[in-house]
């Protein structure tokens, strides 16, 4: 379906849903020049959105995506799942971004392509999972950033891993914030699972300026202006960890080698063994940052997406070997579970 929209300056979004549950969007085009948010849903709950593309919307405050609960408790939202969506936010009007989650629990956002604007991706929201996403162009102002949380209110519980992030871009990663009084306590970013993403070509890899705990650690950064990876040290609390933990990371002024396919490819056989795939470009590049890896942590994933029966299970899902858990899938004597989404 193509949504044709008015483009009489008037914000109002081409799709714009309240309080709906079991919502299912593909294989949807939203033209560019539209005004307002190309996709805005508040309330949602049980929802997908999938093989979607948005493209650059006009207005001050449009984003081509945002699934919200205006932080009310009217409008709870719930257990969306966007993937394989194309999302672009470029020369136009707007002074957002791609794709918000604001208050809204349990959302999955994987398998998408981001380009800029202010941000790429902003998730401020608990249980998120956000992985196996490419995302560029996050350069409207020098606080622009492709991975970050940036709200007004205390936030955590999410899991991002196995993102590249590509240059042009000012923050690779922000922990930041805004609204607050000068003097006031900092918000609050808490059980933060940051891992085993690549950023390259970015003016800083890493911006913190808010309380966080958990950990930022395998992540890969090359190309960057600054790798330095810093920022407030004190340890947010409201959460289960009570650290933060920012090393060891893997960085490298110069391009590694390439990664030949897509971030959501661990193709089976000797595909894994050559390195092709996201995971295994990083393990690559991690040889050409540093000497010797440190040995591999295998991650505690609280907010995935629950486990199916493991008999389920392809021949491409069966390997050899089980040195890495990866996305935080199960390895039980080299077989792969295979993910359920309860809201599928």
């Amino acid at each position: 379906m193509v949504f044709r929209v008015p483009t009489d300056g008037i914000n109002r979004q081409p799709f714009y849903t309240t309080q709906v549950t079991g919502l299912v969007l593909r294989h949807n085009w939203v033209p560019a020049n539209s005004y307002g948010d190309n996709v805005y849903c508040r309330g949602l709950k049980n929802a997908e959105f999938a093989y979607n593309l948005l493209e650059t919307p006009l207005g001050g405050a449009a984003d081509n995506m945002q699934i919200t609960s205006e932080r009310n408790v009217l409008y709870p939202c719930s257990d969306v799942w966007i993937h394989h969506n194309t999302m672009v936010n470029v020369g136009g009007t707007s002074s957002k971004g791609n794709c918000v989650i604001e208050g809204c629990v349990r959302a999955l956002v994987e398998n998408n392509d981001f380009s800029g604007l202010y941000f790429c991706m902003s998730s401020v929201a608990t249980f998120n999972t956000i992985r196996n996403n490419r995302m560029s162009k996050a350069t409207y102002s020098s606080n622009s950033f492709t991975m970050g949380i940036g709200s007004a209110y205390d936030t955590g519980e999410q899991s991002w891993h196995d993102n590249r992030l590509s240059s042009p871009g000012n923050r690779a990663f922000s922990i930041s914030g805004t609204g607050e009084a000068s003097g006031a306590p900092l918000w609050s970013r808490y059980d933060l699972e940051i891992n085993d993403n690549i950023s390259v070509g970015h003016t800083t890899f890493f911006h913190q300026n808010r309380l966080m705990s958990g950990y930022f650690q395998y992540n890969v950064g090359q190309n960057n202006v600054s790798n330095t990876v810093s920022g407030v040290t004190t340890v947010a609390t409201g959460g289960d960890y009570t650290t933060r933990t920012v090393t060891p990371n893997f960085l490298n002024a110069g391009e590694g080698p390439g990664c030949l396919e897509k971030a959501s490819d661990y193709g089976p056989g000797p595909g894994w063994a050559d390195g092709h795939g996201q995971r295994a470009c990083i393990r690559r590049r991690r040889v050409a940052a540093v000497s010797v890896a440190p040995e591999r942590q295998v991650y505690r994933r609280r907010h995935e997406p629950e486990l199916h029966d493991p008999g389920r299970l392809r021949r491409s899902d069966l390997r050899s070997g089980a040195d890495l858990c990866h996305d935080g899938l199960s390895w039980r004597g080299g077989r792969r579970a295979v993910v359920h989404h309860p809201w599928r």
